[in-house]
């Protein structure tokens, strides 16, 4: 989050909650304490109360909304980036100035995004994301269109000049032809043409049509029960004022929640494309925010597809990932197939890890989609831990691949991971009190930060026990196959 839209947050949260406060004065009883304040403007304009706290209330977020518009126009106007051989610099801050360094070495990828204040006028943002993740990247905001697809394509070029030990590109003089102390502004990147891209152009794989993305979320698991909660609560209010009144004071939270959990799905997955490029898969989505991402297959630490138990009659699937270096951003950015068919997530399988595809792994593929027990290759929990699950203990299980391990679980919602041997970063036992009584254990293969959580759970202890021996045997192995 940059800091523009940190101070966007901060005054947006005290404005809500001062709207809040006078509102809960004007209507809850205490109109007497505002009328003890306002009373003076509403005499000299002839007001009544209620008319002059509610301007009162206007005026405050008016002031508000024109200190952060101001605060934010000055940090840009302030902000500046400088590149050369092989770093990049951005310097922000008004009163108190901050240089942060990348080197390009380091740099993972390079996002374009364009929320809807940016659409308006013209601009977009750049997201610089290192192999660290966390807040060791930084942002430029904002550049127009044209110059951050430039900036973009130069700073992928320069990265892969210097992890390569090939030669540097092309300088453009707006970015590398300054001193330490003189850096591009934002606004201008120059007037240097984009330099062509490598290999061949982008062959696009699919595209989640809105109407599908907004019948997924109607059968999304907590829709019944939001729909259920509704309809109770409109059937207590009607008995009665104080029914509603206590209604709408309990469930605003819940109601508020729910909303902002539809509309982040929605704005963030609306016209969701796919394309496979040279580089890995681009992926752009997006309704008030536009964003243009691309996932390098090198990156990808473990994907997951799940299916909720609505979808199966549409045969539709979610698939995210665990990329390295997405750090806490990691789950707005995860998202591969928001919606669709196998056959979807198959395609985007040839481009992240194309040693799980394949007709020699196609009956392997259905047993963990839809089986159950064994078969397959699957070893399966024992029959013992249906006392701990007695839902979803059949479908628990794992089959391991030349390249992956195959992680299959749950009955309501289906899911299947896989992880890369290569891609494991630790392996580790557990076993709670009841799991020893059981004589059962859950195996964790720990991962990257993100959606991804790889874990098999109610194994047998000796079983688990040989998996995370062979597990990390495979892991450290010199002759695995080597990870796209």
């Amino acid at each position: 989050m940059t800091p523009v839209v940190r101070a966007w947050v901060a005054f947006a949260g005290l404005v809500a909650i001062a709207i809040q406060q006078a509102a809960e004065a004007l209507l809850g009883g205490d109109a007497e304490m505002l009328a003890d304040v306002t009373e003076p403007v509403g005499r000299r304009w002839g007001l009544d109360p209620v008319t002059t706290g509610l301007a009162v209330i206007g005026l405050i977020a008016a002031i508000v909304v024109a200190s952060v518009a101001t605060y934010a126009v000055m940090w840009w106007r302030a902000a500046a980036f400088r590149v050369d051989a092989d770093s990049v610099e951005m310097t922000t801050g008004i009163l108190m100035r901050r240089r942060r360094h990348m080197r390009l070495d380091r740099l993972q990828s390079v996002d374009m995004v364009r929320t809807l204040a940016a659409r308006l006028a013209g601009l977009a943002e750049l997201r610089l994301t290192t192999a660290s993740g966390g807040d060791s990247g930084f942002s430029l905001a904002y550049l127009r269109v044209s110059d951050a697809a430039r900036v973009r394509a130069d700073l992928l070029a320069r990265a892969a000049a210097v992890k390569t030990g090939g030669p540097a590109p092309q300088t453009t003089p707006s970015a590398a032809a300054l001193g330490d102390e003189a850096f591009a502004p934002l606004t201008d990147f120059g007037d240097a043409p984009a330099r062509p891209p490598d290999g061949p152009p982008p062959v696009r794989l699919f595209a989640v049509p809105p109407a599908r993305m907004l019948a997924s979320l109607a059968l999304w698991p907590m829709a019944p029960i939001a729909a259920a909660a509704v309809i109770i609560a409109i059937g207590l209010g009607l008995t009665g004022p104080r029914a509603l009144l206590g209604v709408l004071a309990g469930g605003a939270t819940s109601v508020w929640m729910g909303i902002v959990f539809v509309w982040k799905r929605v704005t963030s997955e609306f016209n969701f494309t796919a394309d496979g490029a040279s580089d890995g898969v681009v992926l752009r989505h997006g309704l008030t925010e536009l964003v243009s991402q691309t996932v390098p297959p090198a990156r990808v630490q473990a994907l997951r597809l799940r299916q909720p138990f609505a979808w199966r009659g549409f045969g539709w699937w979610r698939m995210d990932v665990n990329v390295a270096g997405y750090g806490s951003d990691s789950r707005g950015r995860a998202v591969v197939v928001p919606v669709g068919p196998f056959g979807q997530a198959a395609q985007l399988l040839w481009y992240l890890a194309p040693a799980m595809v394949g007709p020699v792994l196609e009956p392997l593929w259905r047993h963990a989609l839809t089986g159950r027990g064994q078969g397959e290759g699957f070893v399966a929990a024992p029959r013992r831990a249906r006392w701990l699950d007695p839902l979803s203990v059949r479908r628990r299980g794992y089959a391991v691949t030349p390249h992956a391990v195959v992680i299959r679980s749950g009955a309501w919602i289906r899911q299947v991971i896989v992880v890369p041997h290569a891609r494991t970063q630790a392996i580790s036992v557990t076993q709670g009190p009841w799991q020893r009584a059981l004589g059962v254990a859950t195996v964790h293969i720990h991962s990257t930060q993100g959606p991804c959580v790889p874990l098999v759970a109610h194994l047998g202890v000796d079983e688990a026990t040989r998996l995370m021996r062979e597990q990390t045997r495979r892991a450290r192995a010199p002759d695995r196959p080597t990870a796209p």
